[in-house]
């Protein structure tokens, strides 16, 4: 049986859309890949702000696009959703759901009776108590959820799930499953940096930092004195590697506005080193994706900051292009979200 699925990524400035085919005993197949603008005003920092205008959006997107099916698989905004590592006794996954609003009361920044709460386990442990599972309490603003659930059912189209972005960038971007290494996904946004370290296709670590490319946009306007626009050409321009005297004041503005994203990311890896007795500087492959990875020059820039090798914008990954489809390589790295978030749904297929 063969089965059609849209990933929507919804960004700061537009949505990416890709629709999946799925058969069983097949890889999955990448039938179409879309994008289209949000206008000004309708989308600020992961808010609707204006939902019969985002609905708008949403229908439009369907029509240009030609997609075949109206199913569809989204994530929440990521200044919405958290994640923290818990240990809990071992019970059945139904009771450890339940027990999150407890579990988690006073640990996160928004009161447990208005969130979605989920939990993944990692591994099993044994304590005084008993055994327990280490694992993934994801959770997400119920509030924020309801509203762009519902926009998407005033489209006439079919939410399947809203997915946590962090796990759908995992699920595009791995090529070593089975691996026993640690490896470190780092994918700058709009408005939020996930970062991610994972052993194989095991999630261990997630971690949304309040930094991305708006807020690097403005910290460059600000030193240049132009517009935020003007700053984001200027970012997509500049390289870091040259020497070129004209341009060391677009080079030394965008340098300064990436520190407070690098020290951030440096201080989550020296946090994830002292919490888990490892030293991931030692033997761990960074990746980086995101608008911020094509800046000529960044993957320097990061290793210098972290001192661990980066590489840049990782292939898709169990996934491949329908005959017909070709790809363009800034493609896959624009459609690793939309994608992996399709890929939620192999499962089901």
């Amino acid at each position: 049986m063969t089965k059609r699925i849209v990933g929507l990524d919804i960004g700061r400035k537009s949505i990416r859309a890709a629709q999946l085919r799925f058969a069983a005993g097949k890889t999955p197949c990448i039938e179409k890949l879309f994008a289209i603008d949000i206008p000004v005003g309708i989308v600020e920092g992961g808010d609707i702000l204006d939902r019969p205008a985002f609905t708008a959006v949403l229908q439009k997107l369907w029509q240009k696009a030609g997609f075949d099916t109206r199913h569809l698989v989204t994530a929440a905004g990521s200044l919405h959703v958290f994640a923290r590592e818990i240990d809990v006794p071992q019970m059945s996954l139904q009771r450890i759901r339940e027990s999150l609003p407890f579990v988690l009361d006073g640990v996160l920044p928004v009161s447990a009776d208005q969130l979605f709460l989920d939990f993944y386990p990692i591994e099993e442990g044994v304590e005084e108590a008993g055994l327990t599972y280490r694992g993934l309490a994801v959770a997400a603003e119920k509030s924020h959820v309801e509203s762009l659930v519902h926009c998407i059912t005033d489209a006439k189209l079919r939410p399947m799930a809203v997915d946590f972005a962090p796990f759908a960038l995992l699920r595009s971007s791995l090529d070593k499953p089975h691996s026993e290494k640690l490896h470190v996904y780092i994918d700058v946004g709009g408005g939020a940096t996930y970062f991610l370290i994972a052993k194989g296709r095991v999630p261990l670590f997630v971690r949304i930092l309040p930094n991305g490319g708006s807020d690097i946009d403005r910290s460059i306007a600000a030193s240049l004195r132009v517009t935020e626009d003007e700053a984001e050409r200027v970012r997509r321009a500049v390289n870091l590697n040259s020497e070129a005297k004209d341009s060391a004041d677009v080079r030394e503005a965008t340098i300064a506005a990436l520190q407070e994203l690098l020290t951030g990311l440096s201080s989550t890896i020296d946090y994830f080193e002292q919490s888990h007795k490892v030293t991931l500087r030692k033997d761990c492959q960074v990746t980086l994706s995101g608008g911020v990875s094509k800046v000529e020059g960044i993957e320097k820039i990061l290793e210098a900051a972290i001192t661990m090798p980066v590489s840049l914008n990782p292939k898709i990954s169990n996934a491949k292009a329908c005959e017909g489809l070709k790809i363009k390589p800034d493609e896959e790295s624009n459609f690793l979200m939309a994608i992996g978030l399709a890929l939620g749904e192999a499962d089901n297929a």
